[in-house]
């Protein structure tokens, strides 16, 4: 298998971002009140998951703070969460 260093372009746009959703939810459920450091790294990886797409074209934002008025390319037009039964 061809190792490839950018997670969106390895698993897909949308896995990715599933990703994130769900991790960020176990986080929540999981670790939230009980154990600070865990419930934070968990939010860390989800942010990297998040912000996986940007890392694939230079067009993209750079800080934070740009992404707040920003629609991705990938994902215009292209009925991301059509299903509403996948999470």
């Amino acid at each position: 298998m061809k190792e490839n260093k950018y997670l969106a372009d390895a698993f897909g746009s949308k896995q990715v971002l599933v990703g994130g959703i769900v991790l960020t939810k176990l986080a929540k459920l999981c670790y939230e009140g009980s154990n600070l450091y865990r419930y934070r790294e968990c939010i860390l990886m989800a942010t990297e998951l998040f912000y996986a797409p940007a890392k694939l074209s230079l067009p993209h934002p750079l800080t934070p703070i740009e992404f707040q008025n920003y629609a991705f390319r990938e994902f215009i037009g292209n009925d991301l969460f059509e299903d509403p039964y996948i999470l």
